[in-house]
């Protein structure tokens, strides 16, 4: 994953990426502070639009348990979302929408309990949402929209006690089958089935 555009940007005092500097002065970090210093920390990574290209390293998860919010969205990556994603526990945003993410959505996130927002639509993930998800009960947001997803949204994941809105996810099974659900303010409010 690289970018240009980080290698020589600097906002409000942020450094540039690779620069040498500590990794809690690069632009688009934000790492844990004290009154006296900062810590090394990271507890966002916050890069929309930066023209990120390539794939996300199975690696970016690597030392980053503190991490809290994951934003790479309007971006140009590729490849499948790294399992090892899983292993973020203290993930509480995670932010993958417009890229060219490609596979199918990793069951791994659904380790991630403290999770309240999923935004990864725009991208050509395949297949499913996990089941796994049903045991993400603190999520409020989970946004799959236009990708060519396939099978049936397990209901489980749309009946939490916290679940305000769920951005309309339309999916094809190998039947040719569509369904639609459609979740806000606690309540599935429609399920539809279109026959092809």
């Amino acid at each position: 994953m690289y970018s240009t555009h980080l290698a020589s940007h600097v906002v409000h005092g942020q450094r540039t990426w690779l620069s040498g500097e500590p990794e809690c002065i690069w632009f688009g970090i934000t790492c844990t502070k004290t009154q006296i210093f900062v810590t090394n920390k990271i507890i966002s990574i916050d890069l929309p639009g930066t023209y990120l290209k390539g794939s996300i390293p199975n690696a970016l998860v690597f030392h980053l348990d503190s991490l809290e919010e994951l934003y790479l969205e309007n971006n140009v990556l590729t490849g499948t979302i790294p399992t090892e994603i899983g292993t973020l526990s203290n993930l509480i945003k995670l932010s993958l929408n417009s890229n060219n993410l490609e596979g199918t959505i990793p069951s791994e996130i659904g380790q991630i309990t403290t999770l309240v927002q999923i935004t990864l639509s725009f991208n050509d993930l395949t297949q499913n949402i996990p089941l796994e998800f049903a045991m993400l009960s603190k999520l409020d947001l989970l946004n799959v929209w236009a990708n060519p997803l396939s099978g049936e949204v397990p209901l489980e994941v749309f009946v939490h006690p916290n679940l305000h809105v769920t951005v309309a996810s339309l999916v094809s099974n190998q039947s040719g089958n569509l369904f639609l659900h459609i979740s806000i303010q606690d309540k599935l409010l429609k399920i539809a089935t279109f026959i092809l």
